[in-house]
């Protein structure tokens, strides 16, 4: 059967919780109700079923069949679990990191970073909601995939160093949000360790892989032609490339979860399956199913990102005429510019000058 979703307790928050999320346990109800709701981040009940998986992968070009995927490193992880009876979140974390870097080597494009802090900008968050119980903590994931900068042109990697405007006005350095780690760009897949249970580790994922995702909507959002789109309420970027995936492990169980935008939720965990890491069979199951969505971010997500750091570079230059030069109205066209003896401006400054264009007026100065 599909799985529903949690039922929303009132947005009231409870006597004892503290004014961040950091007072609060990611394994309590609390943080569930108090902080991941309010701030639109679903948890869904039970797995997803064999229907909703077969449409998921369908749609994003995945083999909807788990194989087998054996090599040193899957016999290494279940056998080291197979001998410890405890498990503490380091030594979970020294046991999977090989497990997880043994795949990535195969998908030359894609970056992994251990042990990072995001950069806040790209963590959801509600205007509304700023500075209250309900702002959700900085992710901190234990294992992170993304992409190299050598996946990048010249030019798109200059497109991603500008600074960008948020869905509510404020300013946004695109910088930050490419790369919640520095040379770690859109990060896709991340995993997370709890000592404490399952949901734990499961609520940390969601708001690590609900950040990839805002990236994604920040970076839509600066593209979008007509910024009505943006900021109206309707608006929501749910294409196919705007979803990620999460790891969450407890003890001797992995539970991989996919994340995206479901209805009006934008971000949604739901479980695909769980997984013994203390059995051969099926960990060289997880490895295949990772190593599937790691080809899929390689050539299907990271080309789609791609399509719109062109859309944004196509919004930038087609801003740049009749924008003002010091206190003068000037062509940005280089040929003019030369006319007038005048270099042209650097892409960089080009892109912040016509970024810093469509910013609200008392932005302007700044």
């Amino acid at each position: 059967m599909s799985s529903q979703k949690s039922s929303s307790r009132s947005s009231t928050p409870s006597k004892g919780v503290a004014k961040r999320a950091g007072g609060v346990g990611f394994g309590t109800d609390e943080f569930r109700f108090d902080i991941l709701e309010p701030n639109n981040i679903l948890l869904e009940e039970g797995v997803m079923d064999e229907e909703l998986w077969s449409n998921l992968a369908f749609s994003l070009g995945l083999p909807s069949r788990e194989g087998q995927r054996c090599n040193t490193e899957t016999q290494r992880l279940a056998q080291k679990m197979r001998k410890r009876k405890i498990m503490s979140e380091s030594q979970t974390f020294e046991f999977i990191k090989p497990f997880i870097e043994s795949l990535v080597s195969t998908c030359p494009k894609l970056s992994q970073a251990s042990r990072c802090i995001y950069h806040s900008d790209a963590v959801p968050s509600l205007d509304t909601f700023k500075n209250t119980v309900y702002r959700l903590p900085t992710p901190k994931p234990r294992i992170s995939i993304g992409y190299y900068r050598d996946a990048f042109s010249l030019h798109h990697d200059e497109l991603q160093n500008g600074i960008i405007q948020g869905p509510s006005g404020e300013p946004c350095d695109l910088n930050h949000v490419s790369q919640p780690v520095l040379n770690h760009y859109w990060p896709f897949l991340v995993v997370e360790i709890s000592d404490i249970s399952m949901i734990a580790a499961r609520q940390a994922s969601a708001i690590s892989a609900a950040t990839c995702n805002n990236a994604l909507n920040l970076l839509a959002g600066a593209a979008e032609m007509d910024k009505r789109n943006w900021t109206s309420d309707s608006f929501k970027f749910d294409s196919k490339f705007a979803k990620a995936f999460s790891l969450s492990i407890h003890g001797k169980f992995a539970c991989l979860s996919t994340h995206s935008a479901q209805g009006d939720a934008p971000h949604v965990a739901t479980v695909v399956s769980m997984y013994k890491l203390d059995d051969d069979d099926e960990v060289a199951s997880l490895a295949d199913r990772l190593h599937s969505i790691m080809v899929w971010a390689q050539f299907n997500r990271l080309g789609e990102i791609v399509a719109t750091l062109d859309q944004l570079d196509k919004k930038v230059h087609g801003n740049l005429s009749g924008l003002s030069l010091g206190n003068t109205a000037y062509d940005f066209d280089p040929s003019c510019l030369k006319t007038m003896k005048l270099q042209p401006p650097r892409r960089p400054d080009r892109m912040r000058i016509a970024l810093k264009a469509g910013l609200p007026r008392w932005l302007k100065g700044a």
